[in-house]
């Protein structure tokens, strides 16, 4: 949210206030960013979740967003840090492939499985094309005629599906 605010108004004194702070951030998410550890998530009605795709793609634009922020500061650090969240992407899109339907797998351990990825909007939002093409199988998997999670009312995402 930071760096939308400071990308959209252009005035970088809150990011050049807590530098320290988001560098510190953008170093723990290059630690375990790309497959994380046995963690709470906003789906945390089915307890802690260890390996799950959605923290990862978050902590993947956390890294790329925090890229974006080098460059729209003059430092030098964005060319480095968008590397890693490219590698961390791809990488992402194979260890979550084989989802239900084709989508993407809600943990990288559990086959057949999904649950909604909303972080991957900010890719979208911030303009990284990092996850085109996983975003394009998400939205054919919950739009399809037959989609079993699109319900009249919205998404019948609540829990994990296994077929």
């Amino acid at each position: 949210m930071t760096a939308a605010a400071a990308i959209t108004t252009k005035d970088f004194s809150t990011v050049e206030h807590i530098w320290d702070l988001l560098t510190m951030y953008v170093t723990y998410l290059v630690a375990p960013g790309l497959d994380p550890s046995n963690q709470l998530c906003s789906d945390d009605f089915l307890g802690s979740s260890p390996h799950n795709a959605n923290l990862a793609a978050k902590s993947i634009i956390g890294i790329a967003t925090y890229a974006a922020l080098c460059d729209a500061t003059n430092r030098s650090c964005g060319s480095t840090y968008m590397a890693i969240a490219r590698q961390y992407a791809d990488k992402w899109v194979a260890m979550s492939a084989g989802g239900r339907a084709g989508a993407s797998r809600r943990n990288y351990d559990q086959s057949a499985t999904w649950s909604q990825k909303y972080n991957l909007i900010w890719d979208r939002v911030f303009g990284f094309g990092l996850f085109e093409a996983a975003i394009a199988r998400e939205c054919e998997m919950i739009m399809a005629p037959n989609s079993t999670v699109r319900q009249p009312y919205g998404w019948y995402c609540i829990k994990t599906f296994s077929l």
